[in-house]
């Protein structure tokens, strides 16, 4: 899975969301259907914390590189 993000990286989600990179999980999992490689990631207004498959992520979230 190719994925070019580090933690503490801030993305915008299409819905305006400022979200931080927290870290990556289930890297290396060998059964990717039940755990997925994922990105856990925060909220910036109010912390809430998420989780979402890498294959997902660049459908929702865009690169923020001045924040």
């Amino acid at each position: 899975v190719l994925f070019r993000s580090k933690p503490f990286q801030v993305w915008k989600h299409k819905n305006g969301d400022m979200y931080e990179t927290i870290m990556l999980v289930n890297m290396d999992s060998e059964r990717h259907g039940a755990y997925p490689p994922s990105v856990v990631y925060i909220r910036l207004k109010d912390l809430t914390t998420w989780c979402r498959p890498i294959m997902l992520w660049h459908d929702s979230f865009e690169f923020q590189e001045d924040a």
